[in-house]
Order: structure tokens, then sequence, then C-alpha cells
């Protein structure tokens, strides 16, 4: 059965992440008033929290997307009176309170792990989100730890190709290693350069042919804009305005653009992603040159540039939409997209360390240019993690616990309001490869984004990303072959069937009709939600409930009787587990419900 709720999220807060990482919590003395000895001591016996995770660190606020949060505490004077999180900023409570009962996807009772389950709320203001976790014993002692930033992310509508996997997807540049892998990765990377017609004789038929033997996506990317003649000194964004203006480059960049799609025509799709920078360039020029000449900030239109047609305007917005047109024309099977850069309007997202940064102005300059480049047939956006491996010292550093700027919670809600202001669907492009294992040596440079992006698929499509595509570009980059097979072992578990959930228990409360169900969590990272089935016999179960990441609860059967309970995982790349043991109940009190209802 195919998992068709992609875009839902589930917030949960889990007992992951030590403080030798996440940092100290910070203690107070409520109302003490002895020496320095003894409030020493106070401060000592005050609550311990000793490790939590988020997951995901970004959900929309869209009135279904659950917040299950868990946090291990303990007291030294086993005198803890609260322990509660401020969930004002999502619509929550002040102080809304945690619960170590074992059916707010807690663990165990009163085993130390705390937990709530809640709803992210329609129309409340989207942005970043610091959690606050105030932990408080009887004697007014309390321990209050910063969590760490959440993104609440604007829902959107934004469409997905039909001919495109419609689950989360993988790919990477490397052709022959992908191959050798064996496993069914979903896109295949390339760069076309401006000599690309002399790569051997219909390179773009052989590449796209190759890829779809594979039942893979092929994504061409254009680099030729800068490369069609030696600009000398000439920085990279004067030399790209300086073709534009061109008449001889651009006949030839239109040649090879006609040529290319020709060579992609077939009845599977194909990606042509239109210059990584070029785009991200001519916002900065329109920005720098803003009323000279009829240049407007922002505005593709005003911009200069050869489109060599009658049909199209000689701007840079005539030119992309020309190129889009052409690709539609001669390869009808195809889809373009243009780059999303974090520094087109000048102020970097992705480097900035300003928590009053202006994300959603940036995002929607951004979304305008580029949209209004692409016009009404611009089919995708392509963006980026940056390029280049954080331990080359190319690319900042960016906080995986989302405590410290830059943080992925800022780049997904930057990318997921690119996709609310375009309506256009993200595919994450040129991830860097490294991992934290490697040595910061050539092509085995350090870095995190990649696992956080394996490790955070609901993150990611919530924001609006659907596809994410690992390595590329030249220089000592790390590649998926030169990383230690961490790549190919994530790819592994995200391509295989997710184990079925294990411990799982049903047992009636003496409330008519309600079950409590627990199950352990799945240790798999691509693991999206659980489904509870429900039936008058083990052998005649059907689906009663998707119950996301929850994993233990009091769920209201729908009559009394007896019942049998089951529960699979469903994971990101759309493959569920078979169902869990189903277990049987007895309700004996006649009733009836009509919906499936969880009880908290």
């Amino acid at each position: 059965m195919k998992h068709t709720k992609l875009l839902h999220a589930v917030f949960v807060i889990t007992a992951l992440l030590s403080l030798a990482v996440a940092g100290n919590p910070t203690r107070t003395a409520m109302a003490n008033t002895s020496p320095q000895n003894d409030l020493n001591a106070t401060l000592l016996a005050a609550p311990v929290v000793s490790s939590w995770s988020v997951s995901p660190w970004a959900a929309p606020a869209d009135g279904s997307s659950q917040v299950n949060l868990t946090v291990t505490v303990n007291d030294p004077d086993g005198d803890l009176a609260s322990v509660t999180v401020d969930l004002s900023a999502l619509g929550g409570e002040v102080r809304a309170a945690l619960y170590d009962d074992g059916v707010h996807s807690d663990g165990g009772v009163h085993d130390g792990l705390y937990g709530l389950v809640t709803v992210m709320p329609s129309g409340v203001p989207t942005g970043e989100i610091p959690l606050t976790l105030t932990a408080a014993d009887t004697q007014g002692n309390q321990t209050v730890v910063y969590l760490g930033t959440f993104a609440l992310l604007s829902p959107t509508s934004a469409a997905w190709p039909d001919s495109l996997p419609e689950h989360m997807g993988w790919g990477t540049n490397e052709e022959e290693w992908q191959g050798d892998t064996g496993l069914p990765w979903n896109y295949l990377s390339h760069f076309l350069t401006w000599t690309w017609p002399e790569w051997g004789e219909d390179f773009v038929d052989r590449f796209v042919q190759s890829a779809w033997s594979r039942n893979e996506v092929p994504i061409l990317t254009f680099d030729m804009l800068l490369s069609a003649a030696d600009c000398g000194s000439l920085p990279e964004k004067e030399c790209d305005y300086a073709h534009l203006q061109d008449s001889t480059i651009m006949s030839g960049y239109f040649a090879r653009v006609t040529e290319a799609a020709i060579q992609a025509q077939g009845d599977q799709p194909v990606i042509f992603h239109i210059e990584s920078d070029a785009s991200a360039y001519m916002q900065r020029y329109s920005i720098e040159n803003n009323g000279q000449g009829g240049v407007v900030a922002d505005e593709p239109d005003t911009i200069p540039a050869k489109s060599l047609s009658s049909a199209y305007p000689n701007t840079y917005a005539g030119v992309i939409q020309r190129v889009v047109d052409i690709i539609h024309t001669n390869a009808p099977n195809a889809l373009v997209a243009l780059h999303v850069r974090t520094w087109a309007t000048g102020m970097d997202v992705a480097a900035s360390t300003n928590p009053d940064l202006d994300v959603v102005s940036i995002s929607q300059r951004t979304a305008h240019f580029l949209t209004e480049a692409g016009g009404p047939n611009l089919d995708l956006l392509l963006t980026d993690w940056k390029v280049w491996d954080a331990g080359s010292g190319n690319s900042p550093w960016w906080d995986n616990t989302n405590r410290e700027l830059p943080h992925y919670s800022r780049i997904l809600y930057w990318q997921n309001q690119i996709v609310a202001a375009s309506n256009l669907s993200l595919i994450l492009w040129k991830v860097p490869a490294g991992n934290m294992e490697l040595d910061n040596t050539c092509q085995r440079y350090q870095d995190n984004r990649v696992d956080y992006a394996f490790d955070h698929p609901l993150d990611l499509m919530s924001a609006g990303i659907r596809a994410v595509v690992v390595g590329g570009g030249d220089g000592c980059r790390t590649l998926p072959s030169t990383d230690e097979d961490n790549i190919f072992e994530k790819g592994t578990t995200f391509y295989t069937q997710p184990a079925t959930p294990i411990s799982f228990s049903a047992v009636t409360t003496g409330a008519p009709g309600v079950v409590r169900l627990s199950w352990q969590p799945s240790s798999e990272f691509d693991v999206l939600d659980y489904q509870v089935y429900i039936g008058t016999s083990p052998q005649n179960l059907s689906l009663y409930m998707d119950v996301q990441r929850q994993t233990a609860m009091q769920l209201m059967l729908p009559d009394g009787g007896i019942w049998y309970v089951s529960v699979r995982s469903v994971d990101a790349s759309g493959q569920a587990s078979a169902l869990a043991e189903p277990v049987m109940v007895m309700l004996d009190a006649p009733y009836k419900i009509m919906l499936p209802m969880v009880v908290h």
C-alpha cells in the first residue's frame, strides 16, 4: 500500500541528544535565602534534564500535524513537581505539561521520560520559535533548558509533477557508483557545460537512456552561460551579464538548449535545471544597479539580455522563458527548473547569525524574481544547502541541534517560505557528501548536511522538498564514492522496507471502549508514521487511523465486543512494514462510536 500522507508532520522530542553536545541547562533556585553553601546544595538538588532531541524540527501550522514532546528528567530529591514547555508561540499553553504515564509517547509509566502530545493549530503566525523547557520541584528549585529553535512552517499547496516519483526520493551525481550499489535510486544528476556537444555523439541521449534503464530521473544542469567564453579576471556575475548581451554567445546558447531537449525526448521524465548561479547573479545585478538604465531591483524583466526572438522581450525574463519554451516544445516529457540560491538578495540566509533576519522578506523577493523570470510554464525549483563540505572551510557549519545560528530550522523555514511564495516544489540539489567520520583531506571532508537530510525526511517534506541529490562539482569535495560508505548505508536503510513495530501491546483501561496501545519507537530514521489496524478477526484487519509518530496512546474503538488490533510503520520511500502480531481485546459494555478517536 502506498503512503499518501506525505506532507503531515510530527514534532517529537525524544531522549537522544546528550548535554555534552547540546550544552548545559540553566538552573535557578526559587524563594531561597539561605547562606551560599545552602544555596549550592539547593541548586544541586534541582531537577536534572539529562537528554533530549527534536524530530522533526519543522512542521506546518495546518491544524493536523502532531506535536510529540518527550524529555528525560530526574530529580535528586525525588520531589519533581512539574515538567512544562512553553508552546505559546505554537498556539499552545505557556506552561504545557509533559506526562510520565505511558500514554503520551513517553515510554513506560514513571520511567523518567516525560511526554506531551498536541496538534499544531492552523492560522497561527509562522516563524522561528525558541523552545524552552522548565522542570520544577516542590521546593521551588527549577531547571530551565533552551531546547533549540523550531521552524513553524506555512502549509503549502505546491503541486508535485505527476511524472516524478510520488514519494521522497534520493539520487547522486555518480552514475557508476550509483549503479554499483544496486539500490533503487530515483535521480541521477549531471552538468552540461558549453562544450557538451563535444562529449561524444548524442551525449544527452546516452545519459538519459542510461538513467531511464535503471528507472532513475535524469537531472541535467545547464552550466553553459559562464563557460561560453573566457572572461579573464571579470567576476562571475559580470561575466554572466556580459554573455547575456552577446548575440553570438546567446545564439549558441539557444542552439545547445534545443539540441539537448531534442536528445532528451522520450516517454519518461527528465529535468532540465537552468544555470545554478545565473538567476542569483542577475537578481544581485538588479539590486546593485537599481534605477540605472531602467533596471529595477528584483525585477528580471528589467535586466537587458538578448532573447534573439521577436516573441520574447530582450530581458533576462525573456531569455529564461524562451529556454523554458524551447525545452517544453522539443521534449514534452521534460520538466524545467530554476535555481534558488541563499545569497541572491545579498543577504546569505545560510551563513547569517542574525536572529532578527527577515527571512520571509528575503524568501519572497527571491521567489518573485524566479517566478517572474521563469513565467507560468516553470515546473520546479532546485535549491541547495551550500555545495562545499564545511570541513573544507568553503561553507559554514550548520548546527544540527538547532541551538545556534546558522542552523537547519532557519534554512528549512526559508525554503518553506520560497515554496509558499512561488507555489513550486523543491528538489534539494548537490548536498555535500561529507560526514563526521572523515579526516578532512581531499575528497574526505567532514560535513553534517547529508546525514541531517537523511535523518529528517519529515522536516524536508513539510518544507516542500520532495527529492534530494547528493554530491557534485569538482575540486576536493567529498563524493558518495569516497565517504566510507555512509551514503550507501543510509540509502540502504531508506530503500529497505521498514521493520514491523515491536513490543506492541493493546490493553483495556476500564473506561468504556478505551484501549491503551503502545510499541517501541522505530530506530529507522525514515519512518514517517504509524498506522493502527483493527478488525473482528486477526485475518480481517483494516486501517482505522494514521497516528503519525505516536507510539503510545489511548484509543477508543467503535463498538463493544471482541476486537483485534495491530500497527504498522510507513517510511519516506512509500513502503510499509508488515503488521505487528494482532492483539485481542474484549470490550464488555455496548456502545457505538462513529469516528476514530484518540483519547488523551
